[in-house]
């Protein structure tokens, strides 16, 4: 199945938050994360076919022989930004990941669709194209009449990129803050064989498929407007130069009080933000907002 020979096979990586918290707080998380995807998929050796990164989890296609040095040194990476971003420590995500060989043509199609519908499929995003943390849109750009990689440029030698010791590749090109362009490193032809005309492509990514008809997510999250990532930036402009990881319990509670009654959020929404278990949350939310006033 893959190019470089039989020793080469596809993976399903998928990492989740511990009790499905949030891993990424801020927009610019999620595009650190791409970034070292591209340096620490050069510097191990493993093609990134496809991407698609939520605000508690993400997951890849990757073209690779053992992908887990990979995860490992990218994972202790971005641990590490995110602790000294936010004043914590330990692992960010569960320590263990699902990992999946991918064993036959049939099975990678749908893998990848599943990967590319992911944050559909959740309701975070009505298409795949519109989805910012998606690979999806590095696909056909010739065919769609567009170009992402205006505003990118070469990236100058011996540029490193922000919180790592890592050198960008030379080949590589970078916009005006900072962010690798992610075809640098996609293997965008592969992903476009596998899919596809670009009408083929097109009908894939945007119907459901017959897993999805069967799920509620997508119908219960688009209830709610407001993504997780957004939520979780509007309270950390709240509480700066705190950060979420620095509050207490009640300190916590209080917060999700004022989202609550000024934003229309999920409880799980602020659980998986707050990193409070569900269940614990709605309790206390539930006392707090009945509780008499004196």
């Amino acid at each position: 199945m893959a190019e470089k020979g039989d020793s080469y096979m596809y993976f399903h990586i998928c990492v989740r938050g511990n009790a499905y918290q949030s891993m990424f707080l801020e927009q610019e998380d999620i595009y650190h994360a791409i970034d070292l995807l591209g340096i620490f998929g050069r510097e191990y050796d493993v093609i990134i076919v496809a991407y698609d990164f939520l605000s508690n989890h993400f997951h890849l296609i990757v073209k690779a022989k053992d992908p887990t040095p990979f995860m490992h040194a990218f994972r202790i990476s971005y641990s590490r930004y995110f602790n000294f971003k936010y004043k914590s420590i330990g692992c960010v995500g569960n320590r263990s990941f699902v990992c999946v060989v991918i064993k036959s043509n049939e099975q990678l199609v749908k893998k990848l669709i599943y990967v590319l519908r992911n944050s559909t499929r959740h309701g975070a995003e009505e298409h795949p194209y519109s989805d910012p943390f998606n690979s999806a849109k590095y696909y056909f750009q010739k065919e769609r009449g567009v170009d992402l990689g205006k505003g990118y440029y070469p990236v100058k030698k011996g540029y490193m990129l922000p919180y790592t010791s890592k050198v960008v590749p030379a080949d590589f090109m970078i916009n005006k803050f900072g962010h690798i362009y992610p075809p640098c490193f996609l293997d965008v032809l592969e992903a476009e064989q596998w899919l596809g005309s670009y009408q083929e492509a097109m009908e894939k990514l945007s119907t459901p498929t017959e897993e999805e008809e069967l799920e509620n997510d997508s119908r219960n999250s688009s209830r709610y407007p407001y993504k997780d990532i957004e939520i979780s930036e509007i309270i950390l402009k709240m509480i700066a130069p705190k950060t979420i990881q620095q509050l207490n319990d009640n300190e916590k509670l209080q917060i999700a009080l004022t989202i609550k009654r000024k934003y229309k959020v999920a409880i799980r929404q602020l659980s998986r933000i707050l990193g409070i278990p569900e269940s614990s949350l709605r309790r206390m939310l539930k006392w707090s907002l009945s509780a008499p006033k004196y």
